[in-house]
């Protein structure tokens, strides 16, 4: 599940839409155009740094379905890459039939990956990791790409945060496709004073862009919306995030796609050994 969550960071992190009314101003200094990129380049670093040691962390997870329901699943790290454990249903603990069918899926998960080749296995990992790297790579690209506006300071969740606009940068060319998102969207950015970590990012798009290769272009309305929480000292990871995106698959058929997504529960992930040994109480 934090797959839609990664392509919509990094929409997200483009930085958008209008000023929230619901924060609490607090002053508007001048600030010039170097030192505002300055600013978002040292965000995006810190938050490249925390993307970069979410593989040592497990979280739970609420995804709302279309007809409203919602379920909560344990988002593991297994043996280098990651598995979803359903253990809730709209709130709700899961029925000990279902619970039982669900820890038998878990067991078959580690014990295939258990029983894999070195090759298997480092595949699996790999193309894990590239997910992850394609998402450095365009925070990595967000400076280049895009213009940024010093809008102010304000209070946002009781700390102080700079605002920021971002608007695509005029002859920007993106070393690839990836990165081609960075043209079509325009954002909004809040900054935490004390960490510099993303409080807040909301994002439109404005133009159709690509998201991956050829397959889909996303088009003009999508949004995006993604809050962070403190999970310890200046780490920081996700608490929300919400999308409502319209796109064209192969330039031909028209798709519509809506998440909303919570996330709690932050931890260390769990060592499972190679071995057969349980770890917490699962063989």
């Amino acid at each position: 599940m934090f797959r839609g969550l990664a392509i919509g960071i990094l929409l997200a992190g483009l930085a958008a839409v209008v000023p929230t009314t619901s924060n609490q101003e607090i002053s508007s200094p001048p600030v010039n155009a170097q030192d505002t990129r300055l600013l978002v380049q040292n965000s995006t670093q810190v938050t490249n740094k925390n993307w970069s040691v979410q593989a040592e962390y497990e979280w739970n997870e609420t995804d709302v379905e279309r007809d409203g329901t919602t379920k909560t699943f344990e988002e593991l790290m297994i043996l280098g890459s990651r598995y979803e454990h359903l253990v809730a249903m709209n709130g709700q603990p899961l029925a000990a039939a279902q619970q039982e069918s669900e820890k038998q899926k878990l067991l078959q998960v580690i014990a295939r990956r258990r029983a894999e080749s070195t090759q298997e296995t480092n595949k699996r990992i790999a193309k894990e990791q590239s997910e992850l790297n394609r998402d450095h790579a365009l925070l990595d690209q967000i400076a280049e790409g895009m213009e940024f506006s010093y809008l102010g300071e304000q209070l946002l969740d009781g700390r102080a945060v700079y605002v920021i606009r971002a608007t695509p940068k005029p002859g920007y060319r993106p070393p690839n496709k990836e990165t081609e998102v960075l043209k079509g969207a325009q954002g909004q950015l809040w900054i935490d004073k004390e960490t510099l970590n993303w409080v807040k990012v909301e994002a439109q798009v404005v133009k159709p862009v690509w998201i991956i290769g050829f397959i889909a272009r996303v088009e003009p309305g999508t949004h995006f919306e993604l809050e962070m929480m403190p999970i310890s000292g200046s780490f920081w990871m996700p608490k929300h995030f919400s999308m409502k995106a319209s796109a064209r698959l192969f330039l031909l058929f028209p798709h519509t796609e809506q998440e909303d997504q919570t996330y709690s529960n932050y931890h260390k992930a769990a060592d499972y050994p190679q071995s057969s040994e349980p770890v917490n109480g699962v063989q």
